[in-house]
């Protein structure tokens, strides 16, 4: 039978054995706890963190001084385990409490995601009317800049028109003066000279009375090599006039521009000009007034052939066919004969005594009305006390005044 010291010998070998299995056992999962625990828990609370020290220090502390029972080392690793398993308890509170804050927050953040999504669908919205806008506004601009450029445009044309305005006003006062009641000016010439197709004549304008200079295209003022020059110098060897009549109808085609204090009046080219170039003894002012007044004249072409046994009368013609002219004394039929070789000299013609029938120059006689009578059986013009004889050279181009008069 064992004694009672053999028994407790044999408890304690029994206790010691299992103590250093318990111990093994905590050695290996506080080595694991130690590799996981501090990184992962430790460093989450104090408590757990403080005890695993202590745990700590005393097992390396028994390792050190055998006085110290291992119990107590191990027991130390378990405290620090238990510590930081209330330290887990304590922090698993917190992170409860923070829960439910996060809860919280988390519907607050909830309802702020809600907005901001609203926030963006308003926000891609206005984006989209942004856009719309911006084209719109694209679209305006263009828009404004095509009428700018209208504006612009007819602001040149208003001022073109304003200043082609102003010219007719000066053209107008030039050519005309203050008279409202003339359709027709005449410019007197003084000279006159051809560069390049372009006639240009310095002259005295009726019945303004102010210097001009006329620029004229040829083909107003030409016909069969027949020129406004040869009209000028001709009419000059016998003292007769030249004239250019205008139409005031006609003041559309003509531009004004000035040399010196001067005004330049151009004809523009290939343009319906009621025109002529007319050489007369007949003085500014009567010829002026009778081209204005022509309804009040009878007007027959004439040439150089005598009428037989009738003395001082002349054949003519008019649209109804041919007339006699019968004149009231010497001097009107020696006026009405010289006109006939003027025209002749006019377009190198000797001896021809109806220049007319070359359709270059026309002889018109002038004469008040008179009673018409007849002579053997032909219309007989009775010329009274005013005569006029004018030489017309018909243009090529435009209309020829006597005949012709727009307005």
């Amino acid at each position: 039978m064992r004694s009672l010291w053999e028994i407790l010998v044999l408890e304690e070998t029994k206790i010691k054995q299992k103590l250093k299995n318990l111990e093994e056992r905590i050695r290996e999962d506080a080595k694991i706890a130690k590799s996981v625990i501090p990184s992962a828990l430790i460093g989450l609370n104090p408590y757990g963190r403080t005890v695993y020290l202590l745990g700590q220090l005393i097992t390396l502390q028994s390792r050190g001084n055998s006085k110290i029972p291992t119990i107590l080392g191990i027991i130390g690793t378990i405290g620090g385990i238990i510590g930081v398993l209330v330290g887990d308890y304590i922090n698993s509170q917190q992170i409860h409490h923070l829960y439910l804050i996060n809860h919280q927050d988390k519907e607050i953040i909830n309802n702020l995601q809600h907005q901001l999504q609203q926030d963006n669908i308003t926000i891609s919205n206005l984006e989209k009317e942004l856009q719309y806008d911006n084209q719109t506004i694209n679209m305006y601009q263009q828009q404004l800049s095509q009428a700018n450029i209208t504006i612009s445009n007819l602001q040149g044309e208003v001022h073109q028109l304003q200043q082609q305005l102003q010219n007719i006003n000066t053209l107008t006062n030039t050519l005309f003066g203050k008279s409202n009641s003339y359709d027709i000016s005449i410019i007197k010439i003084d000279s006159v000279k051809i560069n390049n197709e372009t006639a240009i004549v310095q002259g005295i304008a009726y019945p303004s009375g102010d210097k001009v200079i006329l620029k004229i295209p040829m083909p107003y003022v030409e016909n069969n090599n027949v020129t406004i020059q040869n009209i000028f110098n001709t009419a000059q060897q016998y003292n007769w006039y030249s004239y250019i009549a205008i139409d005031r109808g006609d003041l559309q085609y003509l531009t004004l521009s000035y040399q010196g204090n001067i005004p330049v009046i151009a004809i523009q080219p290939n343009e319906p000009v009621n025109i002529a170039v007319i050489a007369t003894p007949a003085d500014p002012y009567k010829i002026d007034y009778v081209l204005n007044h022509l309804t009040n004249y009878n007007i027959v072409i004439q040439d150089g052939i005598n009428v037989y046994n009738n003395s001082n009368a002349l054949w003519g013609y008019t649209s109804e066919g041919s007339v006699i002219i019968k004149f009231l004394n010497n001097y009107q039929y020696d006026l009405a004969k010289e006109m006939i070789n003027i025209a002749d000299q006019i377009i190198n013609s000797p001896g021809n005594q109806n220049p007319t029938s070359e359709g270059i120059v026309y002889t018109y006689s002038i004469t008040s009305q008179l009673p018409i009578t007849t002579y053997q059986n032909y219309p007989q013009f009775n010329v009274g006390p005013t005569y006029i004889p004018t030489i017309v050279l018909e243009s090529e181009k435009g209309n020829t005044i006597i005949n012709n008069v727009s307005s």
